[in-house]
């Protein structure tokens, strides 16, 4: 009984009804979509469709559904397993590079050849800047170092010049000590001389 349509009837606004029917030990499943007129049905199209058919297709639609998504499997894992390599092989470089610089071994001129222009892409790149930045502030320090090198060598040639003229200032003022001593006593030995003489000029 699909009995009365309620306000006025369209075609297009109205609902299918599904029941489960039995015909001839068969189970079916029912659509019916009923026509009205004057808010009375007058008719309806229906349609059965077995539920034995509808499980055998969705027992092939799994199937079918098993087998794609195994195919998927099987053209995937080779895709994956290149993609991962291509994306690891990169990090593990880095982290090579990275263990040498902290070990002291590092190649510094050595830079990674990676063009990609994805998020490995780019840490490589930022690598190479960090290692191109790390071996120019080293070759500073070295040619800063060898300065020192030069300027301490220079100064400690100064510092030897120097403690030889004062060594032979000390000398110096040694030999003019003792010339002054002489020069005393020189001194001395003429004032008793004239003292000596002036006594006998007095005797005289």
């Amino acid at each position: 009984d699909l009995g009365k349509a309620e306000g006025k009837w369209n075609l297009n606004e109205q609902e299918i009804i599904f029941h489960d029917v039995a015909e001839n030990d068969i189970d079916y499943f029912q659509g019916a979509l009923p026509i009205y007129t004057n808010s009375e049905c007058i008719a309806s199209f229906v349609s059965l469709h077995s539920k034995v058919f509808a499980k055998r297709n969705t027992r092939q639609m799994v199937n079918l559904l098993f087998l794609i998504s195994l195919v998927c499997i099987l053209v995937l894992i080779p895709i994956i397993f290149v993609f991962s390599k291509s994306l690891i092989n990169p990090i593990l470089k880095i982290e090579a590079g990275l263990s040498d610089m902290a070990d002291g071994e590092g190649d510094l001129t050595a830079r990674l050849e990676l063009k990609s222009q994805d998020e490995v892409g780019k840490l490589a790149n930022s690598f190479n800047m960090f290692v191109k930045k790390l071996h120019g502030m080293i070759k500073n320090i070295a040619v800063t170092a060898k300065t020192l090198d030069q300027s301490s060598r220079e100064l400690s040639g100064h510092s030897e010049q120097m403690s030889n003229a004062t060594d032979q200032m000390s000398s110096i003022a040694n030999n003019v000590a003792s010339a002054s001593k002489e020069m005393s006593s020189g001194m001395d030995s003429i004032a008793s001389t004239m003292e000596e003489t002036s006594a006998n000029t007095g005797m005289v």
